[in-house]
């Protein structure tokens, strides 16, 4: 079977596919070059829910002007992408250092490929990035899907699909620049570069086919993702540490059904943003999953990723920028219904009545790491008095202890009983929530 018809057979059918069928956790498998050869014999042609109802490109609705930003998924500018190939646009990252856009090319006709772009011209600035994709499988080339930057870190993270096989597993691996010219790479040597997720790995990593889009959270020590799984909970957005290998958790709420795409909005705000084919439509949520908005997406959105402009304005509109995997692999600017200036640093926008704004109003853990006690301090305003629940979920998302506190007040934490590893401590107060990296050593 080539690569084109092993990927549709994969794509579309992850949500008819039963856990049941789900093979036993296995050894990682090996990694070989991304030397690949692919000979399709037919052109990628997706099936229901993915074919567009015709082939002219989406044309933006022209704005009325006014103060306000335009509602939330409104489209206000639209380009097609001159990819390998119709139908592989697949992740996309914004890097603000070097103030482009990188999209995966999940390599139909070819081998996949990373591009970029900036925000204002897109088709005119668009360019072949220097990448060697790894390729983990054995029998026949990978697909890439997600693209992460992680600017702490100054590295990407990817997903990769192992021999375009849901079954087999996914990785999520580190890609960073060689120290001669503009390469990027996977460094094999490194162990802590790979991670295997989807069946065959433990904790909260096995319970997907394999990881949709995927972004670091600005402001905050961990990334989230886009599961693909079978029909349930495990679709809810994915939390996770890759340097730690360790699971923050999923969402209380979400789809049931298998998106595709996951943005962050940046800072301390609650909003995460989802898209996907299975679902037809991109959501506002908040730190739990609830929809707080949403708008139909029937052109087959594959990621998405927040623009963080330069220059900023308080009175500029926050956009996000959809990636289709459509015949035109389409780019979409559309706005998130919000402004600037409503989500400085430090703030919760999106869950009424949390009056915090200074930016370092943030949940802290001390001493961290910890030998047996510690003390869990918000630093927020002292207005603030409210009875919160205080509780430490472990690598795999268990909760392991919860109890009732008040923000404005230490609060207290016995790890004694606790083994050596890395937790989360969590507090939630009325819709809010906020989570610190919580480190037990003996």
């Amino acid at each position: 079977m080539n690569r084109t018809s092993v990927f549709l057979a994969v794509l579309f059918a992850v949500t008819s596919v039963s856990a049941d069928n789900a093979p036993p956790s296995g050894t990682a498998l090996a990694a070989n070059s991304v030397s690949a050869t692919i000979n399709p014999t037919t052109k990628l042609s997706p099936t229901e829910p993915n074919t567009p109802a015709s082939v002219e490109a989406p044309v933006p609705p022209v704005l009325p002007v006014t103060d306000d930003p335009p509602p939330f998924g409104t489209i206000v500018e639209s380009w097609e992408l001159p990819m390998s190939d119709a139908y592989t646009g697949a992740g996309i990252t914004w890097r603000p250092d070097s103030g482009r856009f990188f999209l995966m090319d999940l390599g139909a006709g070819g081998l996949p490929a990373v591009w970029s772009c900036d925000p204002f011209d897109p088709p005119g600035t668009f360019r072949r990035e220097e990448w060697v994709i790894p390729n983990m499988g054995t029998r026949t080339t990978d697909i890439p899907w997600s693209i992460a930057w992680d600017k702490d870190s100054g590295c990407f993270w990817i997903s990769d699909i192992v021999d375009g096989n849901v079954m087999d597993g996914c990785y999520y691996i580190r890609i960073r620049k060689t120290s001669v010219g503009d390469t990027w790479r996977w460094f094999s040597e490194n162990p802590g570069d790979t991670w295997l997720v989807g069946y065959g790995a433990g904790g909260g990593a096995g319970s997907m086919y394999w990881m949709g889009g995927s972004e670091k959270w600005l402001g905050r020590d961990y990334f989230a993702c886009a599961p693909v799984a079978p029909d349930g909970p495990n679709n809810y957005v994915w939390k996770f540490d890759p340097y730690t290998k360790t699971s923050v958790g999923r969402c209380a709420h979400g789809n049931t059904v298998s998106e595709r795409g996951c943005a962050l909005v940046p800072y301390d705000s609650n909003y995460i943003l989802t898209s996907g084919w299975n679902a037809n439509q991109m959501y506002k949520r908040d730190s739990t999953g609830v929809p707080l908005d949403s708008t139909p997406t029937v052109e087959a959105p594959s990621d998405l990723a927040l623009w963080e402009p330069e220059s900023i304005g308080p009175d500029d509109t926050v956009f996000v920028y959809t990636i289709l995997n459509d015949f035109y692999n389409t780019l979409q600017k559309r706005s998130v219904g919000l402004l600037w200036s409503q989500l400085e640093p430090g703030q919760a926008i999106g869950e009424p009545g949390w009056p915090v704004s200074a930016a370092d109003d943030r949940l802290r853990v001390e001493p961290n790491p910890c030998r047996g006690t510690a003390t869990v301090r918000f630093s927020g305003p002292s207005s603030i008095v409210r009875r919160s629940s205080l509780s430490v979920y472990d690598a795999t998302g268990r909760c392991m202890q919860s109890t009732i506190c008040n923000l404005k007040s230490a609060m207290p934490l016995d790890l004694r009983s606790m083994p050596v590893g890395v937790y989360v401590a969590r507090v939630e107060t009325d819709g809010f929530t906020q989570t610190a990296k919580l480190i037990v050593e003996r």
